[in-house]
């Protein structure tokens, strides 16, 4: 009989020790899916779950059946379990109505099991619904997109210098405003060239349902002036014209100034007799943004003759003459149109000095400009 009671007691302690932790306290057990919420952003087709977890009540749910004794204990155990849990659900994008995700938790057993918790329910499924269809814009249609419209892209200037000015001018409440638009390449553009134009809708509209139909559209650029830059671009009758207005702003006088290299002559009373167009004219070519693209330099040759240079050995006034002085004049916005034609500005030529040869012209002034500059010759007519 001793032996019978003796066993039973063996047998209730062993009971008693697989309903305890390392036979010291109790297990805690708790179904962690109850505390499992999904809500869905974004349209039909394209949702994205997002997955909460109520750690509030999870907590509540366990310390209300703590008594008062070692509260504070438990609680930085519960505390050192709880931030070991992490969920994630099997497909994260892409959803629609109707759609199953299942949501996974994981934790560290091996502390929840030292601290005395045990969980069940470490997965759910959820079927995906309250998805809207999706609101649809084409952010490149006619009345949205394009010179003087919503979103205003407006191609002005010159090649090589056109530039593509893109401003989005929708009501901050329109969700229009909130597409970022941007182009692969906005300045320095030519003729013949294609942009990329790209479109983003904000993420918090995307959200929202808002589908962008496309997201991106080409550009050419075509039409455009352009600044001359070869000698074909020159039609005999644009350089006829320059080559007339250089010889009469020659001989409408103008600075007599004389540079030999070493020297600045400035002789009194000059006359200039013997104008004549050279044969070449220079084009010159930059591709600076910063700086002039192109000019045409006309050089004109002259006498210059005064009678009252000072002779020192004479002492006296004598006749000094500078056959084939050249100096060079400048002619600006040498413009190709689209119709062939070309125009230069008729406003202002410039002189750029005169010099007593093409040696001196070159050393003092051409010199300065090819750094530059690039120099194509122009048969002039």
């Amino acid at each position: 009989m001793k032996k019978i009671v003796k066993l039973f007691l063996i047998m209730t302690v062993i009971a008693m020790c697989l309903s305890l932790t390392a036979c010291g306290g109790s297990t805690t057990k708790v179904e962690l899916s109850q505390y499992l919420s999904v809500s869905y952003t974004g349209y039909n087709g394209n949702g994205t779950p997002r997955i909460d977890f109520d750690f509030a009540d999870f907590e509540y749910g366990i310390m209300s059946q703590w008594k008062d004794k070692d509260k504070m204990e438990k609680l930085g155990e519960l505390t050192a379990v709880e931030t070991t849990i992490t969920y994630a659900a099997d497909v994260s994008e892409g959803l629609s109505n109707g759609d199953t995700i299942t949501v996974k938790i994981s934790l560290n057993e091996e502390k929840a099991k030292e601290y005395g918790y045990s969980f069940t329910g470490l997965e759910k499924k959820f079927t995906v619904e309250g998805l809207t269809e999706p609101i649809k814009i084409d952010p490149f249609a006619e009345d949205i997109f394009g010179s003087g419209k919503i979103v205003d892209a407006t191609l002005e200037g010159i090649d090589p210098f056109v530039c593509l000015y893109l401003y989005n001018n929708a009501d901050l409440s329109d969700p229009i405003r909130h597409i970022t638009y941007k182009a692969d390449k906005d300045w320095n553009l030519k003729n013949g060239e294609v942009i990329t134009i790209t479109a983003t809708m904000d993420e918090k509209f995307q959200q929202q349902g808002y589908l962008l139909t496309r997201t991106e559209t080409t550009i050419a650029i075509e039409g455009f002036d352009r600044y001359a830059s070869a000698s074909s671009d020159l039609t005999n009758d644009v350089l006829q014209r320059i080559s007339d207005r250089a010889y009469q702003e020659c001989a409408n006088g103008g600075s007599v100034d004389i540079y030999d290299g070493s020297s600045n002559m400035t002789p009194w009373g000059a006359t200039i007799e013997n104008i004549h167009v050279g044969d070449t004219a220079l084009l010159a070519v930059n591709n600076q943004i910063d700086m002039e693209y192109s000019f045409l330099l006309v050089p004109v040759y002259k006498t210059i003759t005064t009678n009252e240079w000072y002779d020192m050995a004479a002492n006296a006034n004598v006749t000094k003459t500078w056959e084939n002085v050249i100096g060079y004049y400048k002619f600006t916005d040498v413009t190709v149109h689209p119709d062939g034609s070309v125009t230069y500005n008729e406003s202002y030529v410039e002189l750029n000095g005169n010099y007593t040869d093409t040696n001196a012209a070159d050393t003092i002034y051409l010199n300065q400009l090819r750094s530059t500059y690039t120099f194509i010759e122009v048969p002039m007519p």
